[in-house]
């Protein structure tokens, strides 16, 4: 009987009855198995949709984004479709669009370096901090993450004419500023 007790109780104590709280949705969060890569996908989308509201002009239309992995690529993509007018529908808008959206994406020129750094080491430094733990890892490590994911990271820009026709692509890798 006595064994049958402390059989019991010990099951209690590992099997807790019913489901967790509301109150225990810390816990529960907690326990989510959460990569580096959703959570740097999470960030980069993120960004990529305060990006939107200031990559057009204020008589345009809102832009639209996609953040997406593609895992047989090995590739993640950052589309945006924007909406312009007639006289805009040209290539050298949606490379300036494209340029725009890269800046305001990797926040480039929110931070002071001591030293000149490139646009191109800029996106390459908060690349690898969108992807890396809090607080961040040394620079060392940001710096190398931020450089493989630079060779994988693509930023595409569509622009269609404001009835939503006729697209005009450009893109490239996050590094490359001109695009295709």
């Amino acid at each position: 009987m006595r064994t049958l007790f402390s059989l019991s109780l010990i099951v209690a104590l590992l099997f807790p009855a019913g489901k967790p709280s509301a109150a225990d949705v810390f816990d529960r969060l907690g326990a989510e198995p959460v990569t580096m890569l959703d959570f740097g996908i999470k960030r980069l989308r993120s960004m990529a949709q305060l990006a939107t509201k200031r990559i057009v002009l204020s008589s345009e239309p809102t832009a639209q984004t996609n953040v997406d992995f593609d895992k047989e690529k090995r590739e993640l993509r950052i589309v945006f479709v924007v909406r312009v007018n007639a006289d805009a529908h040209n290539i050298g808008t949606c490379t300036e669009r494209r340029r725009l959206a890269i800046r305001e994406v990797f926040l480039i020129d929110t931070t002071n370096y001591a030293v000149p750094v490139s646009t191109e080491q800029r996106v390459i430094f908060r690349l690898g901090r969108m992807f890396t733990k809090e607080p961040a890892d040394q620079r060392d490590s940001i710096q190398a993450m931020g450089e493989r994911m630079s060779e994988s990271t693509f930023l595409q820009m569509n622009v269609f004419d404001s009835a939503g026709n006729n697209p005009i692509t450009c893109g490239g890798r996050v590094t490359n500023l001109k695009g295709n």
